[in-house]
């Protein structure tokens, strides 16, 4: 992509250079057009890089504010400056000053400080205002402008045409989801089971991106055998040479819980939203509710509802919600436990599980300083469910895994929670800070120490309120890097990924070398309940483009399998 652009900038130098050499005036030299330009252009980018991971009509919003924004600062400007040429040079500056701040700060990250930060970007900016103001040369100003707008538009140029394309193919496939997966409609539903020993509780408790020790040791030089040895004496196996067949949540959970490799999308769905609904609909869940259980799923702010669990919930302010699904949509409403007088449409299905994009923007511009005020703010609605990395959508995810155990049903919950993930959003005593998305090791291994804590305090309330003890799946979704970014390893570190297991007595499991994740459910579920599923050949796959085309993998099992 930077050698496109970089590509597109000699071009249009170049044809400038052409233009300039003619006698008259082409319209760019007489409007400014650039300094509009270039507000959007960081909307546009950031809305190319997350498709189908954001609120759309959040970004035409967004777009909206700031050309309103830019074109009344202009107007009052250009009343004292009293050249148009002029103002739009200097709030220009502003503009990419306001834009790029936050996102140069991720990346940077010096000062540590975004309180100073922020000073420092804002004053760099004035004096640049400044001098602008005081040295520019009148007559070298329209040819200035011309050249800045054939070069904003061709900025614009590879986001726009990302945009276009992917919105082109999702509109090419059918808007509803509800149904579309793997049917089990037609089967008399099975009579449900409360839990006994032969049907344990199963909790499918997914740490999104947590690391193999070997690895945090080795990247982080952090020690976490602590932490291991605590599962080991509760009775967990810890599998040390586990991989994730993927490097990313969402085809690893379809893998994992479909017992099959996803390298395609057979549906005329969305990728993303296929591989949602494979996750939501699994062949692993409707075993399980053949043999009489109870299905959960615990929405994390990336899943979506299933039309065949028995109970989805999602958090909120007000409280745990329950989520009905409906014929017409993923939710027909939402009722909030203990307000049954409370309900809430979800007309707009496709926001529910995707994350505010004005959140994100604001996290890249210069508010970012003040962006939690904003969310109470602009968010101040109680009954909409946390954002996906929200402090408080862990713990309230924690909390209520907790209280399952009491229920009678024999139970399978899938419990998907985003830590140790990035961004940082707790330190080492569990209090909430500021979020941290490019982490330092400071920030990471505190919060991977309070984290540790929690979920050792849900492991044990788990298994101190369960009438017969509990199958536990404590399996990452993939490994990271987070907390060392520029770490050399990045590819492999994905795949080897923290599994600890806790069966009832009398079962035990001997996990293959090498054991990959596709055959967490064969293996266990052939020695709990005497199924005779095949274990599947152990591969690991890498997603060239992340999730903007989560099909384009290169098999790359030679050069990463644990043998």
């Amino acid at each position: 992509m930077l050698v496109t652009i970089v590509l597109l900038l000699v071009i249009v130098i170049l044809m400038q250079m052409i233009f300039s050499a003619r006698a008259h005036v082409t319209w760019f030299v007489k409007q400014p057009i650039y300094l509009w330009l270039l507000g959007v252009f960081p909307i546009l980018y950031l809305y190319s890089q997350n498709l189908g991971l954001v609120i759309d009509r959040e970004v035409v919003s967004s777009s909206a504010v700031i050309l309103a924004a830019t074109t009344i600062a202009f107007l009052f400007t250009n009343r004292f400056i009293g050249n148009r040429h002029k103002t739009a040079l200097m709030l220009s500056v502003a503009s990419a000053c306001f834009s790029f701040s936050g996102h140069i700060y991720t990346l940077v990250f010096i000062p540590r400080s975004l309180f100073v930060w922020t000073l420092m970007i804002s004053a760099a900016a004035l004096l640049i205002m400044f001098g602008i103001y005081r040295k520019s040369s009148r007559k070298a100003l329209p040819r200035l402008s011309a050249t800045l707008n054939v070069i904003v538009l061709a900025l614009l140029v590879s986001p726009s045409v990302t945009i276009a394309s992917g919105l082109a193919y999702m509109s090419s496939f059918s808007a509803s989801t509800v149904g579309s997966g793997a049917d089990i409609g037609g089967e008399e539903p099975s009579p449900k089971l409360n839990d006994s020993a032969t049907h344990p509780d199963i909790y499918f408790i997914i740490p999104d991106a947590y690391p193999s020790d070997a690895w945090l040791l080795e990247i982080m030089d952090y020690d976490n055998s602590a932490f291991t040895e605590a599962l080991r004496e509760r009775g967990f196996v810890v599998v040390p040479h586990a991989q994730s067949n993927y490097g990313s949540t969402f085809t690893t959970l379809a893998t994992i819980l479909n017992l099959r490799y996803f390298d395609h999308n057979p549906s005329q769905l969305e990728d993303l939203d296929y591989l949602r609904l494979s996750i939501a609909e699994s062949e692993v869940a409707r075993q399980l509710q053949r043999l009489g259980y109870t299905y959960i799923q615990l929405l994390s702010g990336m899943l979506v509802p299933s039309s065949t669990a028995d109970i989805n919930r999602d958090y909120a302010p007000a409280g745990a919600i329950e989520i009905e699904v409906g014929d017409s949509g993923y939710s027909a409403a939402v009722m909030y436990r203990d307000k049954a007088d409370i309900f809430k449409s979800l007309k707009d299905r496709g926001s529910f599980y995707k994350q505010s994009f004005v959140s994100l923007y604001l996290d890249t511009t210069l508010l970012r300083v003040v962006k939690s005020q904003l969310d109470k703010l602009v968010f101040k609605d109680d009954f909409s469910p946390y954002h996906q990395y929200a402090g408080e959508r862990f713990l309230d995810t924690v909390a209520d895994t907790e209280t399952f155990a009491a229920m009678p049903e024999a139970t399978f919950a899938i419990v998907h929670l985003l830590k140790p993930h990035y961004p940082a959003v707790f330190n080492e005593h569990g209090e909430t800070i500021e979020p941290v998305y490019w982490t330092s090791p400071e920030h990471h291994l505190a919060e991977l120490e309070y984290v540790n804590s929690r979920y050792l305090q849900m492991i044990d309330a788990i298994l101190a309120k369960s009438q017969h003890q509990p199958i536990i799946i404590f399996q990452a979704d993939h490994g990271s890097t987070h907390g060392k970014p520029l770490a050399a390893e990045r590819r492999v570190v994905h795949f080897d990924a923290y599994a600890a297991y806790y069966l009832p007595d009398g079962y035990a499991v001997d996990f293959p070398m090498p054991y990959t994740f596709i055959n967490t459910f064969p293996l266990i579920m052939n020695e709990v309940f005497a199924t005779d599923f095949e274990l599947q050949e152990d591969r690991l796959f890498e997603l060239l483009r992340g999730y903007d085309a989560p099909f384009e993998q290169a098999d790359v099992t030679e050069e990463f399998l644990h043998r």
